[in-house]
């Protein structure tokens, strides 16, 4: 696909000819970039009737390959990110006089969500959790989400956490036009492992076929709570011998964390940037998941939902969890997985792994239910229903 160049607005391509569609998603979440928002909103899109919509997200490397194959149109605008800019409203305006949608979903909040008022259709912002929740808090951003939400006849949530605290900025008609619609997982895809393909995995990957392997996955970031696992792990190895930690993911934190797994002789093991089909791996050879997220600077960070929750409960994992924002809504609670208060103290979330090790029973039980949950209220398929019947498709 080649650029289509415009002197009044950005250049874009498209993977097919442009012809009428009900909706427009303008997000710059979108694969082949990766991420949680992008895999969530790709699953749900895939699952719509593709001759309804149209996807305008900005170029990424490697997109000419991953929107060829796609039954829906997506169209490329040439930037890194897409802006409330004049040039980019034209290129919006060009695109809906050629397409005449009737509802546009945009997302981020900001600055995508900046839009709403400059668009003639029902706007709708999604709402995923940190980077809407965080802004409405700060008086210096407060007034842009309030001004964004003001254009839009209502907002999809991610989690109900997310849209309770955004209620005081949405107005009394947004509010009763918005909904929760929570992110999904594929089950399918996201499954227990046999006896054999778990001990076929840990051979692959070098663990010892009886080592009690404790997951988590996130950005390596200070409300990720990763300092604490490992503390938690130093502790608990001295009634668990064969107790491993393996962390996958990068950031910030890493060199810190690694230094205090040296330091405290934990048991942990990382792995960097592990790629979708290793995620799927680590998950099934693995014993427990945790992510013990926490809020920081007096509630302005907290965790948004947490994908990998329904990714662990999917995968047949037992789950200890930190309380932050919507974690409790995405483990569902007592019965399903472990949501700790006190997730900053080491000693209680030992004491936690230990009873969960002398207890395979209650692992099973609570794994078996989470599975369940899963099944039911996370498929892709009727949360992609909801969707459609939101926005008429």
């Amino acid at each position: 696909m080649t650029f289509k160049r415009s002197k009044k607005s950005l250049s874009w391509k498209a993977n097919q000819k442009l012809a009428p569609v009900r909706h427009f998603l303008v997000t710059n979440d979108f694969p082949p970039k990766v991420g949680g928002i992008q895999n969530a909103l790709f699953e749900i899109y895939k699952r719509l009737p593709p001759e309804s919509f149209a996807v305008i997200t900005p170029h990424y490397p490697g997109d000419d390959d991953f929107d060829s194959g796609l039954p829906f149109k997506v169209i490329r605008v040439r930037c890194k990110n897409l802006l409330p800019t004049k040039s980019f409203v034209r290129t919006l305006e060009d695109l809906i006089d050629q397409m005449n949608p009737q509802s546009v979903a945009l997302n981020p909040i900001l600055p995508i969500g900046m839009l709403s008022k400059k668009i003639d259709r029902d706007v709708t912002i999604l709402l995923w959790g940190a980077e809407a929740v965080i802004p409405a808090r700060l008086p210096v951003l407060r007034s842009l989400v309030k001004q964004a939400l003001s254009g839009a006849k209502g907002a999809i949530s991610c989690a109900n956490y997310t849209l309770d605290a955004l209620s005081n900025v949405l107005s009394p008609q947004a509010m009763a036009q918005s909904t929760v619609v929570y992110p999904g997982v594929d089950s399918a895809r996201f499954e227990p492992a046999t006896k054999s393909q778990k001990a076929e995995l840990r051979v692959r990957y070098g663990f010892a076929d009886d080592a009690f392997v404790i997951f988590s996955i996130s950005r390596l970031v200070p409300r990720k709570g990763m300092d604490v696992l490992i503390s938690a792990a130093a502790l608990a190895m001295a009634e668990i011998p064969n107790l491993v930690v393996a962390i996958a993911g990068d950031g910030r934190e890493r060199r810190r964390l690694e230094a205090l797994a040296k330091e405290s002789s934990a048991p942990i093991r990382f792995f960097g940037r592990v790629s979708n089909d290793e995620l799927v791996s680590f998950y099934q050879l693995s014993d427990l998941f945790s992510m013990l997220c926490y809020n920081r600077w007096f509630g302005l960070e907290q965790e948004g939902f947490g994908i990998v929750f329904l990714e662990a409960a999917a995968s047949g994992l037992t789950i200890i969890a930190g309380d932050s924002g919507g974690s409790a809504e995405a483990v569902g609670g007592q019965g399903f997985g472990f949501v700790l208060r006190d997730q900053r103290d080491p000693k209680a979330v030992a004491q936690k792994i230990i009873e969960l090790y002398k207890d395979p029973n209650l692992r099973s039980q609570v794994s078996s239910a989470a599975r369940e949950r899963s099944l039911r209220d996370f498929n892709y398929e009727m949360l992609a229903d909801k969707w459609r019947k939101y926005f008429q498709l």
